[in-house]
């Protein structure tokens, strides 16, 4: 009952609403005490007309109230990337493995607990790349480069260097498949506020150039 006192009373509130909305009530009234037939239909169809276009207006200002505040909502969101080193395969035994990939807080609000999904072999080797999580991603600290381990079979490689991991995974994945390109999904899972969220990248290694770089999800 209380929402539908809630509803006529925007129906009679409403600026727009205001006009149609009590302006319906006379000519239901009409159509119901009107005598000819043709003045019931006429004053019946006047009377759903205004009803109907009070009831839009009631909808139209809701909708528009939940857009402001879904697009609020958007710009505080945290929005992370995620890019790789564009140096060539061959100069990453001369890079720091903090230096390969980077994690970029681009706008909104703080991101906590910010953990990459593993890289997967997309040859379906037993070989993944698992990255460190980052605690925290915000204005202040708008950059992070994630460490990183390569697991073989479920063990971790304690041998790894730089140079390692862009052999044996993105340069092996592309000479088995035979493939000038390979795709690997990237998955950034974090922490905004009590709020669970994702983004979705894809990392392309170029065999020609033998270099990687992001692109949108497919």
């Amino acid at each position: 009952m209380w929402k539908l006192r809630l509803f006529l009373k925007s129906m009679f509130s409403e600026p727009g609403s205001g006009i149609s909305g009590p302006a319906s009530v006379p000519f239901t009234f009409l159509a119901l005490f009107a005598t000819n037939p043709i003045q019931k239909i006429a004053y019946a169809g006047l009377a759903l007309l205004l009803a109907g276009f009070s009831a839009y207006r009631i909808w139209l200002t809701e909708h528009n109230r939940a857009d402001a505040a879904e697009t609020k909502i958007e710009q505080l969101r945290p929005s992370i990337t995620f890019r790789a080193t564009g140096e060539r395969m061959g100069r990453w035994g001369l890079m720091e493995p903090g230096d390969i990939f980077t994690l970029t807080h681009l706008g909104g609000e703080a991101a906590q607990y910010v953990q990459i999904e593993p890289i997967e072999s997309a040859n379906g080797k037993k070989l993944c790349v698992a990255f460190n999580q980052i605690d925290l991603l915000d204005n202040t600290i708008r950059e992070a480069h994630p460490r990183y381990d390569i697991y073989i079979a479920g063990c971790k490689w304690d041998k790894d260097k730089v140079g390692n991991m862009g052999y044996l995974l993105f340069k092996q994945d592309a000479e088995a498949m035979s493939l000038s390109t390979v795709n690997y999904p990237i998955l950034i899972r974090f922490r905004w506020k009590k709020q669970r969220c994702e983004a979705k990248l894809t990392l392309v290694y170029d065999a020609l150039t033998e270099t990687l770089f992001t692109m949108p999800p497919e």
